[in-house]
């Protein structure tokens, strides 16, 4: 008798110092339909409240309703969640809900759904609710009562079967190997996850590019891409280049000059969309010249700012680089070039 007052009183104890005024409402309400017998609303009410704030109290009162139930599988747990609950918060009513878990105990009906096979994207549902993996083939406290196994894959035929649970009884159940269904389609093969490919995954690159000067002439070469760090939205790279160039000298149609140009650009990248981003930075370099007149090789150091709108397609990039480049003969080149850079 005394043990049943003490529980009395953990009960009353569990309506003080709700935080939310909903959870404290709803608990009001379920107190008032236990008193009134209605104990389907009782339930409901309780399990409410203790979604909107769990407390030891509100599992005690929704374990204890719905033993009255007849619901002896759910009371179990509850009282299990209570007693985890209290001991989490050193609350001295974790072994009132041990007591009252180990009193329902030999009261527990058991299920075992055993599975024989398991074919691809096998679903198996108790009574039209699923049937986590983890819980097959394992022994399951479950309420007395009616229950119906199915088992579905695709392709195969399924499999249904009603078992009755009677108070305290072990009850398996086998889900045999389920039948292929001749000329059903398997289901396809599962892709594997594509690869997340980040900026910086894709480290070295050499290309080609081909363009034209704003003196009307035509270059082309080679260029790599290095990529060095990461740096907020966007990475920094070294880009180094060879291009060379014919220019024609407009007063004499025999004289000409061969141009190869070397040099190395800092850039900074910035992703805009997964496959679209724009770089931009500066460059130095050195321009050694032929003089079709003159023997010896000429060199013009050059500095350049440039912007590139690139397309990234897979392990390749396509870009427009645009330049404007400033060499040591005061002059100031514009340069348009189509580059393609392809990842290693």
């Amino acid at each position: 008798m005394t043990r049943w007052i003490a529980f009395a009183i953990a009960l009353t104890v569990a309506s003080v110092a709700y935080a939310s005024p909903a959870a404290e409402k709803l608990f009001q309400d379920g107190k008032a339909f236990m008193n009134q017998g209605k104990l389907a609303e009782a339930c409901d009410s309780f399990r409410r409240s203790n979604e909107l704030e769990p407390r030891v109290g509100t599992l005690l009162n929704l374990a204890n309703c719905e033993e009255k139930r007849g619901n002896f599988a759910v009371a179990w747990s509850t009282f299990i969640e209570a007693r985890a609950l209290a001991k989490r918060q050193n609350d001295e009513r974790a072994g009132e809900a041990e007591k009252r878990a180990a009193a329902l105990a030999p009261k527990l009906s058991y299920l075992t759904i055993k599975v024989v096979a398991r074919p691809k994207d096998l679903a198996v549902k108790r009574n039209n609710t699923d049937v986590a993996s983890a819980e097959l083939d394992h022994e399951v406290p479950v309420d007395p009562g009616s229950y119906v196994i199915e088992a579905t894959a695709p392709g195969h035929e399924g499999f249904k079967q009603s078992v009755d649970i009677a108070l305290g009884a072990h009850v398996i159940v086998e889900v045999p190997a389920l039948v292929a269904i001749p000329g059903a389609e398997p289901p396809p093969p599962e892709q594997p996850a594509a690869p997340v490919v980040t900026a910086m995954t894709r480290r070295f690159a050499v290309g080609a590019a081909i363009g034209v000067s704003s003196d009307k002439d035509a270059l082309f070469g080679l260029r790599g891409v290095i990529a060095l760090t990461t740096v907020g939205p966007g990475r920094i790279r070294l880009v180094p280049s060879v291009f060379y160039a014919r220019s024609n000298d407009p007063m004499d149609v025999y004289h000409h000059f061969d141009i190869v140009a070397i040099g190395m650009s800092a850039e900074y990248a910035w992703d805009v969309i997964p496959q679209f981003f724009i770089a931009g930075g500066i460059g130095l370099g050195v321009d050694v010249v032929k003089d079709s007149y003159n023997d010896p090789l000429g060199l013009n150091g050059w500095a350049q700012l440039r912007v590139s709108p690139t397309y990234r397609l897979g392990p390749v990039d396509i870009g427009l680089h645009l330049q404007a480049v400033g060499v040591t003969t005061n002059r100031v080149v514009g340069l348009a070039e189509v580059g393609v850079d392809y990842f290693f």
